[in-house]
């Protein structure tokens, strides 16, 4: 959770402070005309002076801590994710592919995530799964590199190790696709599985499977 997580969250609390204490402020003052009313017998001698600051100011004080609860809306703050998106408009070998030189691909629209531009970067993984436990825990990911969100086509591009190419004999495995969105202080060389990735803060946006 980043700052346009807290900031609402804090505004929410002191909002909840500001005015349990201006009813506190309210029922003592209540309470004070009631005591001045008792010991007068005529209404119009009852003048109770209550300064301003004490009178509006748990009001004006609401007031500017709602504004500051609008502050992410205006700072770029990323909205949902929109559901059903096919962000991965493309995967797949990189063509030609090269022995020397192996890449996978994927391909995406930036556009659909211009909201996120400011605080996350793209990048994509590739993975054998077995089907041996989740598949967020499956390890030796193939990793890209981390790409800025820009309006169009991204094609993103998955470097293959030793390990990788020896498994592509077996043509009846086929290689699973991930799209990220990666926090910007986060590095693709600090998590080596999609649950470790989500516990930094990354967005699995959308998974497939395909050659090679």
């Amino acid at each position: 959770m980043d700052w346009h997580f807290w900031i609402p969250l804090g505004v929410t609390i002191a909002i909840g402070i500001v005015n349990a204490y201006q009813t506190d402020l309210t029922r003592r003052q209540l309470k004070l005309q009631t005591d001045a009313m008792n010991r007068s017998s005529k209404k119009s001698q009852v003048n109770i002076f209550i300064p301003w600051k004490y009178r509006y100011g748990p009001t004006v004080a609401m007031v500017l801590l709602a504004a500051v609860s609008w502050i992410p809306y205006f700072m770029g703050a990323a909205g949902p994710i929109p559901s059903g998106q096919p962000f991965m408009t493309l995967f797949g070998q990189s063509e030609p592919f090269e022995l020397s030189n192996p890449l996978l691909r994927v391909e995406t629209d930036g556009t659909f995530l211009s909201s996120y531009q400011k605080d996350y970067r793209l990048a994509a993984v590739a993975f054998r799964y077995y089907g041996n436990g989740d598949i967020k825990d499956a390890s030796n990911l193939q990793k890209s590199g981390l790409y800025d969100i820009e309006n169009g086509k991204i094609t993103i591009f998955i470097h293959l190790d030793e390990q990788f190419m020896r498994t592509m004999q077996h043509g009846e495995i086929r290689t699973n696709y991930f799209l990220l969105l990666v926090p910007n202080k986060v590095q693709p060389s600090q998590f080596s599985t999609l649950r470790q990735a989500e516990s930094l803060g990354a967005k699995i946006l959308q998974g497939g499977a395909g050659p090679p």
